[in-house]
């Protein structure tokens, strides 16, 4: 029997988080596809399936709110499947924020693996 891996799409403008978030969640047993923003993001989330969605919140042109919207209108599949993280201030997000996971940086990957664990079961 083949047991396929949780697809994870992760999604940071910053580029040392986004590969180090990968190379976590590969060791960890998950398949982590990358985009660098909120466009490439949705484009990916169209043409491919994912389990749970791993999201930076402040990023230039679209925060991760705005790319959970914008996602859960074209595959409600992934409502309730994002986990947030930040690097610390979330001018006017903080509201929102707290109705979803999320990581503070530097976060636990043992903590990111918990919520996608939930997640993808």
């Amino acid at each position: 029997m083949i047991v396929s891996k949780p697809r994870i799409l992760v999604v940071d403008d910053d580029d040392m988080v986004l590969r180090s978030c990968e190379r976590s969640l590969r060791l960890h047993g998950f398949e982590p596809v990358t985009a660098f923003n909120g466009k490439e993001a949705i484009k990916l989330a169209q043409e491919q399936e994912f389990d749970a969605v791993v999201s930076d919140v402040m990023m230039p042109r679209m925060n991760g709110l705005e790319l959970r919207r914008a996602i859960i209108e074209k595959v409600p599949a992934l409502d309730g499947k994002f986990v947030f993280v930040t690097g610390g201030h979330t001018p006017g997000l903080e509201v929102e924020l707290k109705k979803y996971p999320h990581l503070q940086k530097p976060y636990s990957n043992k903590d990111l693996f918990a919520l996608l664990q939930k997640m993808t079961e």
